[in-house]
C-alpha cells in the first residue's frame, strides 16, 4: 500500500463530490487500467480518462484536470512496468472479503467491466486458458451468474485461495497478449 501513497491527489479527486457520478474510485480505478493495459485491445490515453470519469475530461468542472489526467496515466505507466516485469502485481487494497462492500470486489467488478467490453478479442484464441486464468477475479467479482461458479464462491477455502491467486494471474495474462 506504501506504493500508492504518490497517488492520494488522484485518490482525492476520484473521490471529489464535484466528479461525475460514474466516475470510478481509485480502487476501481486501478483494476479497470489493469484490465486495459491486459487488453489485446490498445486503450488510447483519451479513451482510458473518459471511461474511468465517466465523461470527458473537459466536462470535469474542476481546476486539477491536469493532475487528474496526468495521475491516471501515471498509474497506466506504473501498472505497466509492473506487469511488463513479470511479477505480481500490487495491487491498492487488502485481498479481503470479509466485509459486504470489499474493495478488492470493487477492483475485480471494475476489471471485470473493461474485460467484458472487449471479450470477444479476450477469447479470441484459447478460451479456456484465458478463463482458468481469469477465474479469481471471476469469483471475487460475483458479476457471473453461474451454477459451478456460485458453488465455488461458497466455499470459504477456494475463495480464499483465489484471492491470494489474484495477484499473480495478472501477469501471466499480460504475457499471453504481449509476449507470445
Amino acid at each position: 500500500m506504501q506504493e500508492f501513497k504518490k497517488y492520494q491527489e488522484l485518490m482525492q479527486l476520484l473521490d471529489s463530490e464535484k466528479m461525475n457520478e460514474d466516475c470510478l474510485d481509485f480502487v476501481e480505478t486501478h483494476g479497470y487500467i489493469t484490465a486495459s493495459i491486459i487488453s489485446p485491445i490498445e486503450t488510447t490515453d483519451k479513451d482510458l480518462i473518459h471511461e474511468v470519469l465517466g465523461c470527458e475530461l473537459n466536462q470535469i468542472q474542476i481546476d486539477e484536470r491536469g493532475e487528474l489526467e496526468s495521475g491516471i496515466l501515471g498509474l497506466r505507466n506504473d501498472i505497466s512496468r509492473h506487469l511488463f516485469s513479470d511479477e505480481s502485481l500490487d495491487l491498492p487494497c487488502d485481498l479481503d472479503l470479509s466485509e459486504s462492500d470489499s474493495d478488492i470486489e470493487a477492483w475485480c467488478v471494475a476489471f471485470m467491466e473493461k474485460h467484458m467490453m472487449e471479450d470477444v478479442a479476450w477469447f479470441a484464441n484459447d478460451d479456456e486458458e484465458i478463463s482458468n486464468m481469469l477465474l479469481p477475479i471471476i469469483l471475487v467479482s460475483g458479476l457471473i451468474e453461474d451454477e459451478e461458479i456460485e458453488v465455488m464462491r461458497k466455499n470459504e477455502s477456494i475463495m480464499l485461495s483465489m484471492l491470494e491467486n489474484i495477484p499473480e494471474v495478472l501477469p501471466g495474462l499480460y504475457s499471453y497478449y504481449h509476449q507470445k
